[in-house]
């Protein structure tokens, strides 16, 4: 094998560079975006110190590195599907909306943990609402680390499977008003942003 067919490619989304970017000082982010690139290339998994400052980096990489595990997940699965012709339909996906009631998804949900105990199902409903409210599909349209940003985002705020849902439909509903000819790249920057999950809550009460 040549060294050109070695290569990767390392992409940093935005959600990812933003977090970089809230770093406090030009050496803890020059540390970050290296730290990035040897686990993207060579995957070495950094190590970080005691020290306050190394304790920060710790803690960023950590929720770096749950993103990087469900990004590789899901690309073994899409992998795997690939060769056997595609994911199969899911039923929730074909009759995700209601006819008498767009607005609200017919899906009856049982699971009531935070998301740190949902399953993949629970990513699929996820991305079936994404595709449904926008009518694209999700994989295709969207970078991979949309779906695990959500998940992510969802467990900072100790958000249940029926919030998510709650909270994806007002941002799409958001979104298709405010921004309608960029709705798609707008969703994208705003979804997992801390000022739209509080007008979401705002508009709750």
């Amino acid at each position: 094998m040549s060294e050109i067919e070695k290569t990767k490619v390392c992409s940093i989304f935005e959600p990812t560079y933003r977090s970089i970017m809230t770093l406090p000082t030009d050496d803890m982010r020059l540390r970050m975006f290296v730290a990035l690139c040897n686990y993207a290339f060579d995957e070495e998994e950094p190590v970080f110190g005691s020290e306050c400052e190394e304790r920060i980096l710790a803690a960023l990489w950590e929720q770096f590195r749950l993103v990087f595990i469900q990004a590789k997940k899901r690309a073994k699965i899409n992998s795997i599907n690939g060769m056997k012709g595609g994911r199969p339909r899911k039923a929730t996906e074909s009759n995700w909306f209601s006819n008498d009631n767009p607005e609200k998804p017919t899906t009856t949900f049982t699971n009531t943990n935070t998301v740190q105990g949902t399953s993949s199902s629970d990513s699929d409903l996820i991305a079936a609402q994404i595709s449904e409210a926008f009518e694209v599909n999700v994989s295709e349209t969207f970078s991979d680390d949309l779906i695990p940003s959500i998940m992510n985002f969802a467990t900072h705020y100790e958000m249940r499977i029926e919030e998510i849902i709650s909270y994806i439909q007002f941002v799409c509903c958001y979104v298709k008003k405010h921004s309608p000819q960029k709705k798609l790249d707008y969703f994208y920057t705003v979804i997992t942003k801390p000022d739209m999950y509080e007008t979401y809550l705002q508009s709750q009460k």
